[in-house]
């Protein structure tokens, strides 16, 4: 199995997920880059819908199952998601795109999020 399909599995068994306990519970063979492809693919499915997201106390997002799509895992790309359940694209929503090049960019020096004031 994939990271991707052990990712969404994950999401539809615990319903709440954040990008560390994900990294806890899968351990992708290289943590850097996992953590990168994990925070980028719940990221996607965030900004389609498919996830909601917010902020705990310590500022670490928590992503919420809003639209279990099926057993097969979403494939994203670049400005959509495809979900292979349905056969079917799903567009960004532009309220929910942010600049994912700082996080991504955060992600890669080791920086954590900060909490919005």
């Amino acid at each position: 199995m994939n990271v991707r399909q052990e990712v969404w599995k994950k999401i539809r068994e615990l319903q709440i997920v954040s990008q560390p306990s994900l990294l806890i519970l899968i351990r992708p063979k290289k943590e850097d880059d996992g953590n990168i492809c994990i925070g980028r693919y719940l990221y996607r499915l965030y900004c389609v819908g498919i996830l909601n997201r917010s902020r705990n106390r310590r500022g670490i997002y928590q992503y919420t199952l809003a639209n279990d799509i099926g057993p097969l895992a979403p494939v994203a790309r670049a400005h959509e998601v495809y979900d292979p359940n349905d056969d079917r694209f799903y567009d960004f929503i532009a309220e929910r795109v942010d600049d994912q090049l700082t996080t991504i960019r955060n992600a890669r020096n080791g920086k954590k999020a900060h909490a919005a004031a």
